[in-house]
């Protein structure tokens, strides 16, 4: 984790470096201007252990995220611009993530696994996995699809605030918590109206006139 926090610093210290700039270019004389080149970072490939018996990589060059192995994949918190160790160990890569596979044998995607992913269209899940944690891809906006066929159970918020989600089908037997699908683009088959967040007003107003 050392590496992670390296550049987590690094990449305080040129925001701030930043804003330093800025200031003196905005209140300094016009004979005073400073600017930043851009920095160019180079492709490289990320990974190590996440949970007993998985492992994950992540290619920067094609932004693929991919989980290995077999077991579930632990719960993690939201990430924070200070990463500690509860968050998900790629969480200090969410802006370099252009899609994610899991890959056969894990059987769990644990909470808050893949939060605010806001560059990742895609999902690939496996057979496998037959449940999804609470916040586990919330706010992942670029999202388009992902086959959940298989999966029994998922959590609160799991795909809250994917607006960009718009072709996913739900068994018919799966438990879908409160607020599963706040903020969709689409609602799915299988899933209470709960899983969508507040009825309307409308429909609680109609519902008191029936009672």
């Amino acid at each position: 984790m050392a590496k992670e926090q390296e550049k987590i610093q690094m990449r305080n210290i040129l925001r701030l470096l930043k804003k330093l700039i800025k200031y003196l270019n905005d209140t300094g004389s016009n004979d005073l201007k400073i600017s930043v080149l851009p920095l160019r970072v180079n492709a490289f490939s990320e990974g190590g252990e996440c949970g007993e018996g998985l492992s994950w990589s992540l290619d920067s060059e094609t932004g693929v995220l991919r989980i290995s192995g077999s077991g579930a994949l632990p719960d993690y918190t939201e990430h924070k611009p200070d990463y500690d160790p509860t968050q998900a160990p790629w969480s200090v890569y969410v802006y370099r993530i252009r899609s994610i596979v899991v890959d056969e044998g894990v059987t769990c995607v644990g909470s808050y696994a893949f939060f605010k992913c806001i560059y990742a269209s895609s999902v690939t899940l496996p057979d496998s996995v037959t449940a999804i944690g609470a916040h586990a891809f919330e706010k992942c906006v670029s999202l388009e699809t992902i086959d959940l066929a298989g999966v029994k159970s998922i959590g609160e918020f799991a795909f809250s605030g994917c607006k960009a989600l718009t072709e996913y089908t739900v068994d018919s037997d799966a438990v879908c918590a409160n607020n599963a699908f706040e903020g969709a683009g689409k609602r799915p088959l299988g899933c209470g109206g709960s899983a969508f967040g507040a009825a309307p007003i409308a429909v609680v107003i109609a519902a008191a006139f029936v009672l």
